[in-house]
């Protein structure tokens, strides 16, 4: 499996995104509840996540599929 490049901008990005997680999942563990726009933001983060890992395995999916080709004509 290739690893690939992290840019700083990826870095805090997922940073910024494991931090809003944790604060939500943080709160839940407490017994309090989290800020409706701390939910809202969790649920698109988590979503977000979500979308680039289907998107990427239908990627690796479909590189992998044969390739459709029609049978050769016969004379």
């Amino acid at each position: 499996m290739k690893i690939p490049d992290l840019t700083v901008t990826d870095l805090a990005k997922n940073i910024i995104c494991l931090l809003i997680i944790a604060a939500t999942l943080f709160l839940y563990v407490q017994g309090m509840e989290p800020p409706l726009e701390l939910k809202l933001i969790s649920g698109a983060v988590l979503t977000g996540y979500g979308i680039n890992v289907a998107q990427t395995a239908v990627t690796q999916a479909k590189a992998k599929a044969p390739k459709d080709t029609p049978p050769a004509a016969k004379p």
